[in-house]
């Protein structure tokens, strides 16, 4: 019985340690700006699988329609 649970227990620890490819385009907006000198409006934008945060160029009634900590999708399908 007790080798039982020790195999069950492993196989439960290999499973739960494995990752998933992170394949969201989507994120929580956590800062914008305007570039002046490239004439771009951008956000920073924090993957929500990945953690990782990516600035993301919009034109500027995309910029104007968001504020930090609001959700927001690259339409472009990019990945980060």
């Amino acid at each position: 019985m007790k080798k039982v649970l020790i195999v069950l227990g492993l196989i439960t620890m290999a499973l739960s340690s494995c990752k998933k490819e992170c394949t969201s385009s989507c994120g929580t907006v956590n800062g914008y700006g305007y570039d002046g000198g490239g004439l771009e409006y951008y956000f920073t934008v924090q993957n929500e699988c990945s953690g990782n945060s990516e600035y993301i160029a919009v034109d500027s009634t995309t910029w104007a329609n968001y504020t930090d900590s609001q959700s927001y999708c690259a339409t472009n399908g990019q990945t980060w």
